[in-house]
C-alpha cells in the first residue's frame, strides 16, 4: 500500500506568533498596494492619465494600515513612524480624512458659475469643480515613507518566521498533517458580498465572473 502523500502547505496552529505573522502580512499587503499605486502614478507623471486615481488609492491603502479595524490593531501601535516622515504622515492622514474619504477641504472647490455675453450679461449658468491633488514632490516623499514602513514590517515578520520555524522544527510530519490546509471556497460573482468579517479560521472565498452566453446571431 502506498502511503498517503503529505500536504505541501498547511495552516499553522492558531497562537500568538502565527496571529502576529498574519497581522503583519495584512499590513504588508496594504503597504504593497500603496507602493504599487505610487509607482504607477510616478510612471504616468503629475497630471498624466491616472495620476489622481493612483495617488488617491495609495492614500487609502496606506492609511488603511493605521485606521480602526475590528480584527487587527493599528500599525502605529506596533511601530512609530520614522521622525523624518512624521509630518508627511500627518499630512497624508489629513488628506485622506478631508479630501479622499470625505469631501470637506478647500482642496476641492465646487462652485456655481455663469458665462457672460459681450454685454456683460449672463449667457448661461453652469457649475465647475476645481481641485488640487497630491503634488509630485510630495508623492516622491510619500513613496519613501511607504517603503520605510514596509521595511519595518518585513523586519519584524522575518523575526517571527524564524521563531515559528524553530518552534515547530521537531514536529512530526503526522502531527503537521493534522493541522489542515488553508481553506478556499468559490462562488459566482452574482453572490459577491463584502459583509463578512475574517477570523483566524476563515475560509477564503473567490468570486468568479461568468461571461454572458453568446447568441448565435452575434457570431454569424
Amino acid at each position: 500500500m502506498t502511503a498517503a502523500a503529505h500536504p505541501r502547505v498547511v495552516r499553522l496552529p492558531d497562537d500568538a506568533d502565527s496571529r502576529s505573522l498574519a497581522e503583519l502580512a495584512s499590513y504588508a499587503n496594504d503597504l504593497s498596494e500603496a507602493s504599487f499605486a505610487l509607482d504607477a502614478a510616478l510612471e504616468v507623471g503629475e497630471g498624466g492619465e491616472g495620476w489622481i486615481e493612483f495617488t488617491g488609492f495609495a492614500v487609502v491603502a496606506y492609511m488603511r494600515a493605521f485606521g480602526h479595524s475590528n480584527v487587527r490593531g493599528r500599525l502605529d501601535e506596533l511601530f512609530a513612524v520614522p521622525a523624518e516622515f512624521s509630518a508627511l504622515h500627518e499630512t497624508v492622514r489629513a488628506y485622506r480624512n478631508t479630501t479622499i474619504a470625505h469631501s470637506q477641504s478647500e482642496l476641492v472647490a465646487p462652485m456655481a458659475i455663469a458665462y457672460l455675453d459681450e454685454t456683460g450679461r449672463i449667457r448661461t449658468v453652469s457649475d465647475i469643480v476645481v481641485s488640487q491633488h497630491l503634488p509630485v514632490q510630495l508623492v516622491r516623499d510619500f513613496a519613501r515613507l511607504v517603503s520605510a514602513m514596509a521595511e519595518l514590517v518585513e523586519r519584524s515578520a522575518a523575526g517571527i518566521r524564524s521563531i515559528l520555524e524553530a518552534k515547530y522544527s521537531q514536529t512530526s510530519a503526522e502531527t503537521i498533517a493534522e493541522w489542515g490546509m488553508p481553506e478556499f471556497g468559490a462562488e459566482l460573482a452574482a453572490d459577491f458580498t463584502a459583509r463578512s468579517t475574517r477570523t483566524p479560521h476563515s475560509t477564503f472565498t473567490a468570486y468568479w465572473s461568468v461571461g454572458e452566453p453568446v447568441e448565435r446571431d452575434e457570431i454569424e
